[in-house]
């Protein structure tokens, strides 16, 4: 399970979801950051509120979301389970 805890970050999963996608959920701080590449990148956006659920089925898109994430300073919480 991904939580998110704190602003302007990240928390990214390596275990898929039970429909086969990668999630990465965002406050919306860091979403205003990285809005213009999750459509580059192909991803799937879901908002609720203030949280924003990112979901691929490639982990690749999302390890480059995480990349460009920490090249604008968002800082990003990977789980490893």
């Amino acid at each position: 399970m991904v939580k998110l805890v704190e602003r302007n970050t990240i928390n990214v999963g390596r275990k898929r979801t039970p429909d086969g996608y990668f999630v990465a959920i965002l406050d919306s701080e860091a979403y205003g950051k990285l809005r213009e590449y999750l459509s580059k990148l192909g991803l799937q956006v879901e908002q609720y509120g203030n949280i924003i659920i990112v979901k691929s089925k490639s982990w690749s898109s999302l390890e480059k979301l995480i990349n460009i994430a920490r090249s604008l300073g968002v800082q990003v919480k990977e789980r490893r389970e």
